[in-house]
């Protein structure tokens, strides 16, 4: 997605969250030096060229931390017939290391057990790290320790190695990246859009609006119809979003 596209949505996300546009930057720039010492750091072409390896005509199963059955490993029985591939959101990434998946891509802001993500990307992960304005403590502790592919995403204008494919939390982010690197299917599992995972009391609101405008962007995928958009229900049923 062309950033001229995205920044409309962006703009409404800063507005309506009180989020700061130079903190978002000042994130992405700390994100791009820290980059600069990953042995498998990929951006600009490469970067594009490898999601499309790894995505072009699959079906991605793009796995989030709510409540529910998942259908791994894959192949599983429990899913339509395909030619899947795994894409966790951040945290995600530990239910499929648990079930004896690898995923393809992690699509990480580095808030979940990140622990799980640094051995992910040592086993192959393609691990794309986002920057925004409040987790720069979070970029410092654990990007240097990457072994694997590395992609860095902003949330403002990209430029200089950062890709901005779109999206706002992890999960969406997966989905938008599915979408713009040619993903046939994408299979929602373990999406919550309503009720926070373990999250704390005084933060739930505004995690609450937040997983609105993650499901606002999901439908907005949806509508373009560039990839056929699914949900796997709690008891591992496919249907259309």
């Amino acid at each position: 997605m062309r950033f001229e596209a995205w920044e409309p949505e962006y703009r409404r996300i800063l507005q309506e969250f009180g989020f700061s546009r130079s903190q978002d930057e000042e994130s992405a720039e700390e994100l791009r030096h820290l980059l600069e010492g990953l042995p498998l750091r990929l951006e600009g072409a490469y970067a594009e060229d490898a999601l499309s390896r790894r995505l072009r005509g699959k079906d991605a199963l793009l796995v989030g931390m709510g409540p529910g059955l998942l259908p791994l490993p894959v192949p599983s029985p429990w899913l339509p017939r395909g030619d899947w591939v795994v894409i966790a959101a951040d945290g995600a990434t530990s239910a499929c290391l648990e079930r004896g998946t690898l995923p393809a891509v992690i699509v990480t802001d580095l808030d979940g057990k990140v622990e799980d993500e640094v051995k992910a990307s040592a086993q192959g992960s393609l691990v794309i790290v986002h920057a925004h304005g409040d987790n720069r403590p979070a970029l410092r502790t654990w990007v240097p320790h990457f072994r694997g592919p590395v992609i860095g995403s902003c949330a403002g204008l990209p430029g200089r190695g950062l890709l901005n494919p779109g999206g706002f939390t992890d999960g969406d982010r997966a989905l938008f990246i599915a979408e713009e690197f040619g993903a046939r299917r994408a299979l929602l599992a373990a999406y919550d859009f309503v009720h926070p995972s373990r999250e704390p009391a005084a933060t739930r609101p505004i995690k609450r609006r937040k997983l609105a405008t993650a499901r606002r962007l999901v439908d907005s995928v949806a509508r373009r119809g560039r990839l056929r958009v699914e949900l796997l229900t709690s008891d591992l049923k496919v249907r259309p979003w």
